[in-house]
């Protein structure tokens, strides 16, 4: 499970970055293979390359982290909104035990 970032530390990280909206996954996957590419190649000199190499990968990673933790938590939610809607009688404690597991899990 990632370790979540304050809500006030999100909020910095959003003014540092500016108006722009959120990447598309083919735009991530572009940056992921470019970054692959210049760390195979060597490309990537000075500061601007030690920061890819050292950098950008582990903040792709968290990215790829958490869209999983957000989909498993979203799959979790919805499962447990099919049951009672299906006249089950799910417990919270049926979704907080799931989403542990999911989450712990990685």
């Amino acid at each position: 499970m990632l370790h979540p970032a304050s809500p006030d530390r999100l909020a910095e990280l959003a003014a540092l970055l500016g108006p722009a909206g959120p990447a598309s996954p083919d735009a991530v996957h572009r940056v992921a293979r470019g970054l692959a590419r210049s760390a195979r190649g060597g490309y990537a000199d000075g500061e601007f390359g030690r920061l890819c190499r050292t950098e950008l990968a582990p903040v792709l990673l968290r990215l790829v982290a958490a869209e999983t933790e957000a989909t498993a938590l979203r799959t979790a939610a919805a499962r447990h909104i099919a049951a009672a809607d299906h006249g089950e009688d799910p417990a919270p404690r049926e979704l907080l035990a799931e989403l542990a597991g999911k989450l712990d899990r990685g």
